[in-house]
């Protein structure tokens, strides 16, 4: 039993002596990354820079700008990957303030080891902005793949926060949470901001329809005036409920319409009043 544990520990002090000649190799693998071109203008001065390692997620390396931006000194700019956890239309690298986070810059669908040199989107969802480049990445791809990096972040995270491995995975647990609580909060934000937009366009749509009915009013005479009126008030009622917040302005505005043209046909039916009073007048001086 004596024997056995001294070839236990023989072999731990083995283990432990090639860690340490592989991790400077390793470590030299991770050079900084530079980003250059972008042809957006506000954009382009956020992300464009050198980057160094900086931490993990999602089993892939991420990496923060060294140099500050300008106007805006503490701003973060981040490189990470996010995974299909969210599903396919999120996975890949992403720049962003945080990891994570609702803002994002650029985006690339690739699913690498490492960022990818080019095929970045300006903004996520536009095109591919030939000009975007990333030098340095497919260096540190080939001399490392996913599984050494993530082996090598975890020996780097108990090192040096002392961390054990129940620790860790329950850190990356707790992280993995909080990131999809702000992805599902993101969702609910755009849905939210596409419910509105919905509605807003709808209410619009309302509006437009009622003035496009109040434009009847314009023609009225004493003879039609009864039949318009009544049509005009039926159609403005049932296009109401459509204009939402704007209802109560509509409804005020059709009927100051309504009563307007009361007052003009009121004028018409004086006007001819007049004007038989004055032919017979005529007709009396012509005997």
């Amino acid at each position: 039993q004596h024997q056995q544990q001294h070839q236990q520990q023989h072999q731990q002090q083995h283990q432990h002596q090639q860690q340490q000649q592989q991790q400077p190799q390793q470590q030299g693998s991770q050079g900084p990354l530079s980003v250059a071109g972008c042809a957006d203008p506000t954009v382009g001065n956020i992300v464009r820079g050198t980057f160094n390692l900086m931490t993990e997620n999602h089993g892939r390396p991420v990496y923060k700008k060294s140099e500050v931006v300008a106007n805006n000194p503490t701003l973060d700019v981040l490189i990470y990957f996010w995974d299909e956890r969210d599903g396919a239309n999120f996975c890949g690298w992403w720049f962003g303030p945080k990891v994570g986070g609702d803002q994002v810059w650029a985006y690339n669908s690739e699913r690498s080891a490492t960022p990818p040199s080019t095929g970045w989107r300006v903004p996520y969802d536009g095109a591919v902005d030939a000009s975007f480049v990333i030098s340095g990445a497919q260096g540190g791809q080939q001399a490392y793949g996913q599984q050494a990096y993530g082996q090598q972040y975890q020996q780097q995270m108990y090192g040096q926060q002392q961390m054990t491995p129940q620790q860790y995975q329950q850190q990356q647990m707790q992280q993995q949470q909080m990131q999809q609580q702000q992805m599902m909060q993101q969702k609910q934000r755009e849905e939210e901001q596409r419910r509105q937009e919905q509605q807003r366009r709808a209410e619009q749509q309302g509006v437009m329809n009622c003035q496009q009915i109040l434009q009847k009013l314009t023609g009225v005479t004493p003879e039609t005036i009864d039949h318009i009126k009544d049509e005009v008030e039926k159609m403005v009622m049932q296009e109401l409920p459509k204009c939402g917040s704007q209802a109560e302005a509509v409804r005020a505005e059709a009927a100051q319409q309504i009563q307007m043209a009361q007052v003009r046909v009121e004028q018409v039916k004086q006007q001819r009043i007049e004007e038989e009073r004055l032919n017979g007048e005529r007709c009396e001086s012509a005997r």
